[in-house]
């Protein structure tokens, strides 16, 4: 048979976990404090508890209560949006890893994301990892900050170009991934870009008519 999940509004959230409270349905023993503050629960997860009661000692009555078990994260896949990396910080970081990256998203449920760093090869996947961040490094459910993992080698002379996603471990879902580029500890060795020469490095170069804030930049 199937098992529906009625969903409650939340000007009856309050209500809803009274009653739970009423018949001692706390699984993890952390009290209902946050009954008081509806806006901090996430309506679209859920999970289910299953408690057993014993027969007591007296005949016909089950008071005698099993440890409860609860279920993983149930998500409400109506309210799940597509992953989607919107714009990332920065696309580079060395090897080494530790590098705090912001990266902006559609929304995304804090406790049930990763983001993963992997390096394909003729459709072989050479490395993978995920970059660290807790909870609390999700803002919003739209922007992460998280720090880069470290490489699989640091003894590389040249860039690495790796891939950067979203991935829902729930379902396995993932965003497209964006190119990010990996460079040696020694930076120095990598072949410097020229530079356009900036026409606006002396003040006789200034426009005429240029406020003078440009000159104060430079």
């Amino acid at each position: 048979s199937n098992l529906g999940i009625q969903c409650v509004k939340k000007k009856d959230i309050e209500e809803a976990l009274r009653l739970r409270e009423e018949i001692r349905v706390d699984p993890f023993k952390t009290g209902y404090s946050h009954a008081k503050q509806p806006a901090t629960i996430d309506l679209n997860a859920v999970r289910l508890c299953f408690q057993v009661f014993l027969e007591g000692q007296q005949r016909g009555r089950f008071t005698e209560p099993l440890q409860p078990v609860v279920s993983d994260v149930i998500y409400d896949k109506k309210a799940m949006s597509d992953l989607v990396i919107c714009k990332l910080s920065d696309a580079c970081a060395s090897v080494a890893g530790g590098k705090e990256i912001i990266l902006l998203c559609e929304k995304v449920a804090k406790e049930d994301i990763s983001v993963r760093f992997y390096e394909e090869q003729h459709g072989h996947i050479l490395w993978e990892d995920v970059g660290e961040f807790q909870h609390s490094n999700v803002h919003k459910q739209v922007a992460i900050s998280f720090r880069t993992p470290r490489y699989r080698t640091l003894e590389i002379e040249q860039s690495v170009m790796v891939n950067i996603q979203l991935r829902r471990p729930s379902d396995g879902a993932t965003s497209e991934p964006l190119p990010f580029e990996l460079f040696p500890l020694d930076s120095a060795n990598l072949k410097p870009k020229r530079k356009r020469p900036n026409t606006w490095d002396a003040p006789e170069h200034i426009p005429e008519g240029a406020p003078g804030a440009y000159y104060n930049l430079l």
